[in-house]
């Protein structure tokens, strides 16, 4: 066992060793940047499929709307502030 963790420590001691301080953590950046676009296309995909039950923006009733109809152009104006 601790044969094992020590290769793969010593392993992994020799692949970092000819990066530089920079280039390790620019290789950081990149995995996260690329985690984060698959988590956002995971995010995106399930909405996508699933769009006919996810409502992104909520809407009032149409039952709603007869009470609240803008007769004239300073109304719709009033109404929309």
């Amino acid at each position: 066992m601790t044969d094992c963790v020590v290769t793969h420590v010593y392993f992994s001691h020799q692949i970092n060793t000819h990066l530089s301080k920079g280039e390790r953590q620019s290789m950081r950046w990149l995995y996260f940047i690329l985690v984060q676009c698959l988590l956002i296309g995971i995010v995106g995909a399930i909405v996508f499929i699933h769009k006919d039950r996810v409502a992104l923006i909520k809407t009032p009733p149409a039952s709603l709307a007869q009470w609240y109809k803008p007769e004239n152009k300073r109304q719709v104006w009033l109404h929309n502030m």
